[in-house]
């Protein structure tokens, strides 16, 4: 019964563990919808790590998006060092890869693509419909760890229980 508890307990932090790993964004405001998004940081991350993960093979352009996302917070006084670890989570406005590569910010030059506008649209199409596939998705295993949780909370009271009620001796 034990070893049965112990399982589920993991099973339900494993699941709490892979739902914090999807990240919150959203655009700023849909003027900049195209230059700007609302990210949210998470505990004990800096903006430095956050770069790394977006560029990890340009240092170029980490340091193009560490500039850019102080300068987009500068009114809030969010990250004026890049290395500062957030203690909670915490929201702040960073450049899309469209704003940085197009400006450039003194990273090499990419080529244009030879996509058209048309292709370029579908794709994102196809991408607003997988998110919304993805964010169904997550709402359903929202559903399932709370059944888990609760499932978790029952059989922590059937322990609590069994351990308070004296066993009955054979006579």
């Amino acid at each position: 019964m034990q070893i049965k508890t112990v399982k589920l307990l993991l099973l339900l932090v494993m699941m709490c563990l892979c739902t914090n790993l999807l990240f919150s964004v959203t655009y700023a405001n849909a003027d900049s919808a195209q230059e700007t998004m609302l990210w949210e940081m998470r505990p004990n991350e800096s903006l430095i790590e956050l770069a790394a993960k977006f560029y990890p093979k340009s240092v170029t352009m980490q340091r193009a998006f560490v500039a850019k996302t102080q300068q987009l917070n500068q009114d809030t006084q969010v990250y004026a060092d890049s290395n500062a670890r957030y203690p909670t989570a915490t929201k702040i406005i960073i450049p899309t890869l469209k704003s940085l590569s197009v400006r450039g910010a003194g990273a090499k030059k990419f080529k244009r693509s030879k996509k058209t506008s048309e292709k370029i649209s579908q794709e994102a199409q196809q991408l607003e419909e997988q998110k919304g596939a993805l964010d169904a998705e997550l709402a359903k295993q929202n559903e399932k760890i709370k059944a888990l949780e609760d499932k978790a909370n029952q059989l922590k009271q059937q322990l609590d229980q069994s351990k308070n009620t004296p066993a009955e001796s054979k006579s």
